[in-house]
């Protein structure tokens, strides 16, 4: 954005600004003189009527509208603004957004996270890809005699090891409030 388009950006905004200023005095106006024609017939037939917080909510209502309409809008200022503030810092930006995508990717966790997550790609493709090779190898092993006798073996080992343990800590923790005393 140029310096050009800027100050026409903020001429339109200081004219926006202006012209919502005019219209809210003349809608002033314009309410007092309804509100104290209003308050001559209400005092006339004794009747209690809000109107000046009818006016105050509806003037509110209508100003919040249109400022909305006119920063948020299709063609607002800020989008402008925004712009050439961002495009004046390019640099420095782009110095920043550098500066941490060189730290990152120096840093040696970021080296073993890509590392590992390429090791986890890499076996799970190999392992989806041979299912059916690996599969058929443990219906052969599970065919196979030997296999499954030294298998059941193995566990019933590792099981015997465990009720081992298992009684060892019952017994030390049974006599260590006897040791105590």
């Amino acid at each position: 954005m140029t310096t050009k388009e800027l100050h026409a950006t903020i001429a339109s905004l200081s004219e926006t600004v202006r012209t919502l200023a005019e219209e809210n005095r003349q809608f002033k106006k314009d309410m007092l003189e309804a509100m104290s024609s209003t308050t001559k017939k209400v005092d006339a037939k004794h009747e209690p009527i809000y109107l000046e917080r009818d006016v105050l909510a509806a003037t509110q209502k209508a100003l919040s509208k249109v400022i909305g309409e006119t920063l948020a809008g299709y063609n607002s200022p800020l989008v402008k603004l925004t712009n050439m503030v961002v495009n004046e810092h390019f640099d420095e930006l782009a110095a920043m957004v550098r500066e941490c995508f060189s730290s990152v990717i120096r840093a040696d966790e970021f080296k073993a996270a890509i590392r590992d997550g390429f090791y986890h790609k890499v076996a799970r493709t190999i392992v989806s890809n041979h299912a059916g090779m690996l599969d058929k190898a443990a219906n052969d092993l599970k065919q196979d005699g030997v296999f499954k006798a030294r298998l059941v073996a193995a566990v019933a080992n590792v099981i015997e090891e465990l009720a081992i343990e298992k009684a060892k800590g019952s017994q030390e923790q049974f006599l260590e409030p006897l040791q105590d005393n």
